[in-house]
């Protein structure tokens, strides 16, 4: 399995059913603590440069290849799942932010630019979220002053 796919896999399989996952919370930090590995594993296994930034570049596209797949199956109608989505985009964001602040790769380019593609997808679901809510409360407002 190539380096793009095993990135791919662990974040999509992590992303399916978001709402069953107990202990939300745990399996979250277990997700990152996993994902952290699997990226320090591929990049340690060379010292060349150019090498680290090949297979960097492989675990970036991975990472895009799978926010784009788990994106299109995000539930817009569900709170507690899109609070959820939420923090599960945050927790990819904060691993591969780790990697921006890191010396363990020099081109740090294609990273930022997925690290803000993930910070816009978030804030487009918060706003979501805060719509959902706001139009609750416009209604329970409303059948009081009835």
């Amino acid at each position: 399995m190539s380096i793009k796919q095993q990135v791919k896999n662990l974040i999509i399989e992590f992303a399916k059913e978001l709402e069953k996952k107990e202990a939300f919370n745990t399996e979250l930090i277990q997700f990152k603590l996993k994902l952290k590995a699997q990226i320090l594993e591929i990049l340690n296994i060379s010292q060349e440069k150019e090498l680290k930034m090949t297979l960097f570049k492989e675990v970036v596209e991975g990472v895009n290849e799978a926010l784009v797949e788990v994106t299109k199956g995000f539930n817009y109608e569900n709170e507690k799942l899109m609070e959820r989505e939420i923090m599960f985009l945050e927790a990819l964001s904060e691993v591969l932010k780790e990697f921006l602040a890191s010396n363990y790769i020099s081109d740090k380019h294609e990273l930022s630019q997925l690290i803000a593609k993930i910070s816009k997808l978030v804030e487009r679901i918060r706003l979501e979220l805060k719509e959902k809510k706001g139009g609750i409360l416009k209604k329970i407002k409303n059948l009081f002053r009835r």
